[in-house]
């Protein structure tokens, strides 16, 4: 049961989550006679036993397109969304999002835009243009706000490029012992305008956001959760909360168990759920294009002191530079989380994900590729991006041997 009543802040929004699209395979909202919502994972669920076959994903290293690491902005107190003045500017920061970013950024864009627009400024400054950065310029720019982006790097080049790109709000965010209510409430209400926001984007020509089918498989059985990062990866991350079991488990797919002959992998334990893709090219394309059309203008810009602030003619500025601002602004409450992702050749044929807890390996199918990723014991606490080709090599390799050899 979420601690916070969903209906009290659903109204305050005005997001009524019934004006959200249902998608295909969700269980829908119910409305209880008190006037909250069930949870859906108490509804019954659909029959997969009449699944048709899978098309086997193609895991081999010859079909190996990129490999590349990120750095994750993972903080402790959860993201920092605040505002600080320097000198005669005033700073609003938006970073920290850990493995949440691409998840939040709508969110978290709009908690920094209504801080900047505080100021009573028409004409702001966005430092940095990964998803924080790109996703907030947009939003300012829908609140009326002239935008300038000042940056070191530009897409494909930022670190969140290369992101897995899958709805994961949860995910390596506010590993406090217990998370204040205060910031449940936060996370709450930026994951339900970020899901209102990625569902309004459904259907467009360039899909930079579809839905997928992901399947669980496991050797052992499964830990209690309904999220794909409801624990974390190896002993010694900190205990993340379950905040998407907790507060938000209307906005999930309720996974179904599945039986031995409801699907096609020699595994003890399956589950199937439905997960919410962004396409990053095609998505990071649509963002760029919107903010250039609204008049946005970019400014390559290195910052090596927030000094540098004062030189800008923007009087606020919104700064999102990730896990750089531990350099830039002397933050050692940021600590960086290691995360290494391949991409494949596409496979149009396959419209699904792999998630496989007991062999730490996942695979999803984007239009731009098929990204395998998998986790080192020593992510948590490294900065280091130099690329280990041998995790991705085992990665792929149980990956294929989840399918049968091809004959002839």
């Amino acid at each position: 049961m979420s601690i916070l009543h969903r209906r009290n802040f659903i109204t305050g929004t005005g997001l009524a989550l019934a004006a959200l699209p249902l998608t295909a395979g969700r269980a829908a909202v119910q409305t209880l006679a008190d006037g909250s919502f069930a949870d859906p994972r108490t509804l019954p669920g659909p029959d997969y036993a009449q699944r048709g076959p899978l098309a086997p994903v193609k895991a081999s290293l010859d079909r190996l397109i990129s490999l590349e690491v990120c750095t994750r902005p993972f903080r402790p107190l959860g993201p920092r969304i605040e505002r600080e003045d320097m000198g005669r500017k005033a700073v609003i920061h938006n970073y920290g999002h850990g493995g949440s970013g691409w998840s939040l950024s709508w969110g978290a864009a709009r908690r920094a835009v209504a801080l900047a627009k505080a100021t009573g400024e028409s004409s702001i400054a966005i430092i940095g243009c990964g998803a924080i950065g790109l996703t907030t310029a947009v939003e300012a720019q829908r609140a009326g706000l002239k935008v300038r982006i000042y940056t070191k790097e530009f897409f494909p080049y930022v670190r969140s490029f290369r992101a897995t790109g899958v709805w994961s709000p949860s995910a390596r965010i506010v590993a406090l012992p217990h998370a204040t209510l205060e910031f449940r409430r936060i996370w709450e209400e930026m994951a339900r305008y970020s899901y209102f926001r990625y569902s309004s984007l459904l259907g467009l020509p360039s899909n930079p956001v579809e839905w997928s089918e992901t399947y669980k498989l496991s050797d052992t059985p499964f830990a209690a959760g309904s999220s794909l990062y409801t624990h974390s990866p190896y002993p010694g991350e900190p205990d993340y909360p379950h905040l998407e079991d907790e507060h938000t488990p209307d906005l999930m797919t309720r996974p179904q168990d599945l039986l031995k002959g409801q699907h096609p992998f020699p595994v003890a334990h399956a589950r199937r759920m439905n997960t919410l893709m962004f396409n990053i090219s095609a998505y990071t394309q649509m963002l760029m294009e919107s903010f250039v059309a609204r008049g946005g203008t970019l400014v390559e810009r290195e910052f090596e002191s927030p000094r540098q602030f004062a030189d800008l003619p923007e009087k606020t500025i919104i700064h999102c530079t990730g896990y750089a601002a531990r350099a830039l602004l002397k933050d050692d409450s940021l600590v960086p989380v290691r995360g290494q992702t391949a991409r494949l050749i596409p496979q149009p044929e396959v419209n699904y994900g792999i998630s496989y807890d007991s062999k730490n390996c996942y695979t999803v199918s984007r239009r731009d590729g098929m990204i395998v990723q998998a986790w080192d014991p020593g992510d948590y606490g490294s900065e280091g991006t130099t690329p280990n080709l041998a995790t991705t090599i085992a990665a792929i390799e149980k990956i294929a041997a989840l399918f049968p050899p091809v004959r002839g």
